[in-house]
């Protein structure tokens, strides 16, 4: 009896989603946007990174999310060096900027968002300097994505993430709705 390794093409074949599994993924990036979008909104100095963790997931479950699909990150001023900082132990203050990376998992669907917002709503000079740089090039990587192509021929990881589909015209954002533009966050986050 010979044995053979055959997960690569197990991973081949995962690559190929159901119409039944796109849409677990999409309910899963419904549910995703939905929470972070209320983590922006409340968000403000004087509350600790716990406190956002703990509505995030709170939100996911009063839509229907049983559990998340990996525990939150939420990084801001000295512990951004750890990308996947999440002791949830900082007592947020003016000026800081948060790495938050998230997502519910839905019918054993996984769904992975992050974005980078002021936990003021205003973004300094600085921070829109380097927010507006890392945005472009995760607009350019979305136009890139075409069948046949991995994710490592599209280019640099940056932290404005999306999840998804590949179509045979380009591709379909499967989190929804989460501002991007800076315009976007400060409205959102009430200082337009």
């Amino acid at each position: 009896m010979e044995v053979r390794d055959c997960s690569q093409a197990v991973w081949e074949q995962r690559r190929v989603k159901t119409p039944a599994e796109v849409e677990a993924i999409r309910q899963a990036g419904r549910i995703g946007s939905a929470a972070l979008i209320e983590v922006m909104k409340a968000g403000r100095p004087g509350q600790y990174e716990y406190e956002l963790s703990a509505l995030y997931e709170y939100v996911c479950k009063r839509q229907g999310a049983r559990e998340l699909a990996f525990p939150t990150i939420i990084s801001s001023a000295e512990n951004h060096p750890y990308l996947h900082y999440s002791q949830y132990n900082r007592l947020l203050v003016e000026g800081d900027f948060l790495v938050f990376d998230a997502g519910p998992k839905w019918q054993d669907y996984c769904m992975d968002t992050s974005i980078s917002f002021p936990i003021n709503g205003r973004f300094s000079p600085r921070q829109r300097e380097i927010y507006q740089a890392c945005l472009e090039i995760a607009k350019g990587c979305l136009a890139r994505y075409r069948p046949g192509l991995t994710g490592y021929q599209i280019g640099e990881g940056v932290r404005v993430e999306n999840t998804v589909l590949v179509t045979d015209s380009g591709c379909e954002i499967l989190n929804p709705g989460i501002p991007r533009e800076m315009e976007e966050i400060e409205a959102l986050m009430g200082n337009s």
